[in-house]
């Protein structure tokens, strides 16, 4: 059964969904079929978009956001769909709850498979990918799907991140520095919060439980080949960043190795060193921007949706 506070969330959820839906669509867009699906008793759900003939499956899982707020910070969905996509934009699990027990990809690697046998989905035509947390779980769960030894999951044909924090011992060390030096931009609460999120959901801190960061990294600096990042030797990879070196310095006293896209740059040089030629860092300097207009480059606004979906279509045609 849900809980009276997941019957809410969902509700309120839904109904924000079908208004922001309505006020984007257009004469254009008029076979784009909308539906909220329930994944479990917990609360979890998905958005999915429909086209009249689906071509491939776009999937955009929710991080510290909802598929609400998805649908306001870019147009990809959207726009894919026009393209032909089934878009699907879960919310698998609370990004500010510890996840001990892994159920982000446990979910994300049961609802897959779903995904596709439900729409028929092509084969050889399935996208991940997502803004900052979203992002890392993306290429978390395409690593754990590119392992030699792994024939169940299913593996994602093209890769993409908006800003994702990747190695997560340096996520952490940021968020501590910040928690203990920030006096001025007042992002010291914000800041605990995720160290005590990382330390609960990884057991400690790095120096504590260092193999545990190592595994839940989508990119470790620190190992040989990056860590689990070697796992994506052949898979065209994209990562966005807005390197604002000057706004981070002047709005959160921040120097760029400790972004990230120090990250970003670091993990697609790596895959280069291991021989994927189709890894590639696209730099969105000055882009980003919340819905509002607000000046932020740590916004899925900074993806160019007609550019994305142009080399979506010529990476996926090449390999037919």
């Amino acid at each position: 059964m849900f809980s009276r506070s997941s019957v809410l969330r969902y509700l309120i959820c839904l109904w924000h969904i079908i208004i922001l839906l309505f006020s984007c669509t257009s004469t254009e867009q008029k076979e784009i079929k909308q539906s909220i699906e329930k994944f479990d008793d917990e609360g979890h759900y998905y958005l999915t978009l429909l086209p009249e003939k689906p071509k491939g499956l776009l999937l955009i899982p929710c991080g510290f956001n909802t598929p609400e707020q998805i649908l306001q910070e870019t147009e990809l969905p959207i726009r894919a769909c026009e393209d032909g996509y089934v878009v699907i934009i879960p919310f698998l699990h609370a990004a500010n709850v510890p996840d001990t027990a892994l159920l982000f990809q446990s979910r994300l690697s049961a609802l897959i498979p779903q995904i596709v046998t439900k729409y028929k989905i092509p084969q050889g035509r399935f996208i991940i990918g997502g803004l900052s947390w979203a992002g890392h779980q993306s290429i978390h769960y395409a690593e754990k799907a590119f392992q030699p030894d792994e024939q169940q999951l299913i593996r994602p044909n093209l890769v993409f991140a908006v800003d994702p924090p990747l190695d997560m011992e340096r996520l952490h060390n940021e968020y501590q520095r910040i928690a203990g030096t920030d006096t001025i931009f007042k992002t010291a609460p914000e800041a605990e919060m995720i160290v005590d999120l990382l330390q609960a959901t990884f057991g400690g801190s790095p120096e504590e439980n260092r193999g545990a960061y190592q595994t839940g990294s989508s990119y470790t600096r620190t190992l040989r080949n990056g860590g689990n990042a070697q796992y994506l030797r052949t898979v065209p990879v994209r990562l966005y960043s807005d390197p604002d070196i000057d706004w981070y310095l002047r709005k959160t006293n921040t120097a760029i190795e400790w972004t990230n896209t120090a990250d970003a740059t670091a993990f697609v040089n790596e895959l280069r060193l291991l021989g994927n030629n189709q890894a590639e860092y696209v730099s969105c300097l000055g882009k980003g921007r919340r819905p509002d207009g607000q000046r932020h480059p740590h916004s899925f606004s900074m993806l160019d949706v007609g550019e994305f979906l142009q080399w979506a279509r010529g990476r996926l045609e090449k390999k037919e």
